[in-house]
């Protein structure tokens, strides 16, 4: 139970939205959870003045705990009034080795939960335990508490702290069946202490949630049962709390610059500016708008220069290569960039765009420093009949003469030239079927 409670709590609180604790402002809050309330070990004295020391034991299932609290923050220590109540319920009441439980009158055997021991209980040296006890505890504080807060307040903050204060703790109805006499119906108020730690964490400029244990203690409680014994005993208690609180301070002063932004006075985001200085529009990419396309020509196309600079001095021209050889790859046994129904595969993309490269090449080469030539040299791999392969080989370069003539590059400057099966980019054996030797050579030469 205490662990669920946890749970949730944690969950509430990861899923908060960060915001402003309070600090030098008065406080109320509420908590909930669950708590298990020690096994009461009851020393008994009877009428005649003799002491048995932990003659019984009253156990109780886990139970709830509730409470509110009033207090003060002064920022890293607070001072607050909590007011708690909790309840378990009896499960078990277990007479200890050789002590006499004060119960009177006896009833019927078919109840075996309880142990007939005639006007004074069980005699000495015989414990029995009744698991079917009925009852329950309950416990009224009032605690006055000091807390040292430790972490930002922005975010989350531990605490840890005690209390004093009085209690009230009371056995209600305790029996061992509800067949039996009552043994105690009684209360007792006295002093009491505890310790706590938690953490909390703010919803909004106002609200926080938190998580909070609880360990309580009030010593020597006396009751008075029926059978003309006082009880005496200590009680203690472990609680798991939810907590949530309201600050009434009116949070930190927020004067421009400073702005409330999701419940939280702070800087607004700076707008981004170029390198230049130039402001970044609102709702724009800032790596998009500081940068300028570079003219083309002369420049590389699709490049770019930062805003404010000079594409003179930050533009790149294209490099003037005349010499140079790149190949383009066929599918196989294909003289053309596509399968039989038309489809292209990754392999005659990239063969494409190469030839699209050359062409556009040849453009700007012929614009500048130099002017080329190409030589076509066609290849296939071993998979076919040597003459085939020849055959082969040459329509392929005719292919390429043919892309390339058609991007507007003279035919008279392109030779063509096959080889069949006899110079392979990778030797193989005979009837090997290798993507790299399924090739057509572009070779560049300066004129």
């Amino acid at each position: 139970m205490l662990k669920s409670i946890f749970t949730v709590a944690l969950s509430l609180i990861l899923a908060a939205t960060p915001a402003l604790a309070r600090d030098d402002s008065w406080y109320i809050g509420a908590e909930a959870g669950g708590t298990i309330i020690s096994n009461a070990d009851i020393d008994v004295t009877n009428s005649a003045g003799v002491f048995a020391n932990n003659a019984y034991s009253i156990n109780t299932e886990p139970g709830f705990d509730v409470g509110g609290i009033l207090g003060y923050d002064f920022g890293w220590f607070r001072l607050e009034a909590d007011v708690s109540y909790r309840r378990a319920e009896v499960t078990t009441i277990e007479q200890n080795l050789g002590s006499i439980l004060p119960i009177a009158g006896t009833v019927t055997g078919t109840s075996v939960n309880y142990n007939p021991g005639g006007p004074n209980g069980n005699p000495p040296g015989n414990p029995f335990q009744w698991n079917g006890a009925q009852g329950s505890m309950r416990i009224l504080a009032f605690m006055a508490n000091g807390l040292l807060d430790f972490g930002d307040d922005d975010g989350f903050q531990g605490y840890i702290g005690g209390g004093v204060g009085i209690a009230r703790t009371s056995f209600d109805g305790i029996r061992v069946t509800d067949a039996a006499p009552v043994i105690t119906d009684d209360s007792d108020s006295g002093f009491a202490w505890q310790l706590v730690a938690g953490v909390r964490y703010p919803l909004s400029r106002n609200f926080d949630i938190g998580v909070k244990y609880r360990f309580f203690n009030q010593d020597d409680v006396g009751t008075n049962s029926f059978y003309s014994t006082s009880d005496e005993t200590d009680v203690r208690s472990h609680s798991a709390l939810v907590t949530l609180t309201y600050n009434f301070g009116s949070g930190p002063d927020c004067a421009p610059p400073r702005e409330i932004i999701d419940g939280v006075c702070r800087m607004p985001d700076p707008q981004p500016v170029c390198g230049d200085g130039t402001p970044v529009p609102a709702g724009q990419d800032a790596a998009a708008f500081c940068v300028l396309p570079c003219p083309s020509p002369p420049y590389i196309p699709n490049t770019t220069y930062p805003r404010g600079g000079n594409p003179a001095e930050l533009c790149r021209e294209p490099p003037v290569v005349c010499d140079t050889t790149t190949s383009v790859i066929f599918g196989w046994d294909r003289d053309v960039f596509s399968t039989e129904d038309g489809r292209l595969t990754q392999s005659d993309e990239d063969s494409l765009q190469t030839l699209r490269q050359i062409v556009a090449r040849h453009v700007e080469f012929g614009n500048g420093s130099c002017y080329v030539t190409i030589m076509l040299e066609g290849h296939t791999d071993t998979s076919g009949p040597p003459d085939y392969n020849d055959d082969l080989s040459a329509r392929r370069a005719e292919t390429v003469r043919n892309i390339l003539t058609a991007g507007g590059i003279p035919g008279a400057s392109i030779s063509v030239s096959s080889f069949g099966e006899d110079r392979p980019a990778v030797d193989t054996g005979d009837g090997v079927r290798e993507p790299a030797n399924r090739r057509v050579m572009i070779i560049y030469n300066r004129n």
